[in-house]
């Protein structure tokens, strides 16, 4: 974590030696703004130093300028602060407290996850969450017979339709203005629910889905927020889209143009590779092979020209928080402009899952981190980008298929080790 550090003084305009100034200063917590006893204040190179009292207050005898003043604590990140002059007034000094594996374990302690299915009787193959339901899509028996369930947020069944007659029924999906869908391999199917009753209407062309509803990320009053993808998802422009006005404005392009030059000139030379004929190695099978790589592009478009980090857009009071995490910031915008940024450090620590969850209950959002044998999650400052754990799942994150937080529970789909590898879901408490 970094550590922030606010300077309240005005400097002396003078900027030479002083002979045994006395250099004061209070050191503050950023998270309780509460005084810290006991900070061990020393000056570099010298063997001069001294300690904090009860209130936070040091005072250090400085024979010259300028000087490097160090701060350390145990529960506390060290830092270091270059002086260049004696100050007019006394130094405020503020340490962010460390986040230790002791931490993460007190986290792990004062929380259990309760089951809200059963993996014995089915397998849950997908959920969504509504206000005070979940939408579950489950299956059962040896032929995996599809059933969509309506439960409340204890797992409770309110009521269940079969899914008769569909094939190729693979998951759910919640758009950006609360509607559900049933997905399926050639068709996607409006999910309505009326008084904790289930239907389906008219099945939609799955190209309609995947233009119209799948890009739309965020509603934020009159206005919808999508995120388009082209170039194998290699560029995504976000663009906003006024619902009574009918304009669109386009807000941010993300993308690496040097990539992107890279795949557009990797494509042209297959679609020219497409028409020759005279392809001939001494197996037909290795020929046929190359000729259905060159037809579909798979191996460049599926395999090594895809983007290596996600791009999520969430709202909170009015603002428009956009996570570019492939330049490692979250932005934050208000009518269209930005307004501020802040660095994204998790974004380059290798345990983060490159997945963000977003509690529209309290506008928080949280980041998925594997450690050994557990999944943790942390909260993430989008005025800092600093993270912060709130709560460990005691499964290993490959386990985990699916998760969704609200209302500061997270609620999540565990793969049990058990013949069939059936799924159950799971909730658990975070720590505020």
């Amino acid at each position: 974590m970094r550590c922030t550090i606010t300077l309240l003084f005005f400097c002396a305009t003078t900027n030479i030696v002083f002979a045994q100034a006395l250099l004061k200063g209070q050191i503050i917590d950023t998270a309780t703004n509460s005084p810290i006893e006991g900070v061990n204040i020393s000056i570099e190179g010298t063997n001069q130093g001294t300690t904090t009292d009860a209130t936070g207050a040091f005072e250090l005898a400085v024979e010259r300028f300028p000087i490097l003043l160090r701060c350390s604590h145990i529960a506390y990140e060290s830092h270091e602060l270059a002086v260049e002059r004696l100050p007019n007034k006394p130094l405020e000094l503020y340490l962010i407290p460390k986040v230790s594996m002791l931490d993460e374990v007190v986290v792990e302690a004062e929380q259990g996850a309760t089951p809200l299915s059963e993996a014995t009787k089915y397998s849950l193959l997908d959920f969504e969450l509504l206000d005070n339901h979940i939408l579950r899509l489950e299956y059962h028996g040896s032929f995996q017979k599809r059933v969509l369930s309506l439960t409340d947020l204890d797992g409770v069944v309110q009521h269940k339709l079969t899914l008769k007659h569909l094939k190729g029924i693979n998951g759910l999906y919640k758009s950006c203005i609360d509607m559900f869908y049933l997905l399926g391999r050639y068709a996607v199917h409006p999910i309505v629910i009326q008084d904790t009753k289930l239907s389906l209407q008219k099945p939609m062309a799955l190209d309609t889905f995947q233009a119209f509803i799948a890009p739309c990320k965020v509603q934020e009053k009159d206005e919808l927020y999508f995120v388009y993808e082209d170039l194998n998802g290699l560029r995504r422009t976000i663009t906003a889209y006024d619902v009574t006005s009918k304009n669109r404005t386009e807000i941010r392009q993300i993308a690496n143009l040097k990539m992107v030059q890279s795949y557009m000139s990797d494509m042209g030379l297959i679609q020219q590779g497409q028409t020759i004929s005279n392809i001939r190695t001494n197996d037909p099978a290795e020929s046929r092979r190359i000729r259905r790589l060159q037809a579909g592009s798979d191996f460049l478009s599926e395999v090594f020209y895809k983007p290596e980090m996600p791009v999520y857009i969430f709202k909170k009071k009015g603002h428009l928080l956009l996570f570019n995490h492939p330049e490692k910031k979250v932005e934050i915008y208000r009518a269209h402009q930005l307004q501020g940024e802040a660095m994204l450090d998790y974004v380059e620590d290798n345990t983060w899952q490159k997945q963000l969850l977003y509690d529209a209950y309290t506008a928080r959002i949280y980041g998925l981190f594997k450690t050994k044998n557990a999944t943790l999650i942390k909260e993430i400052n989008v005025m800092t980008g600093e993270t912060t754990p709130v709560a460990t799942l005691a499964i290993e994150s490959y386990r985990i298929q699916k998760a969704r937080i609200h209302n500061r529970q997270i609620y999540y789909l565990q793969s049990e080790r058990m013949a069939g590898q059936n799924q159950v879901l799971m909730r658990q408490a975070i720590v505020e």
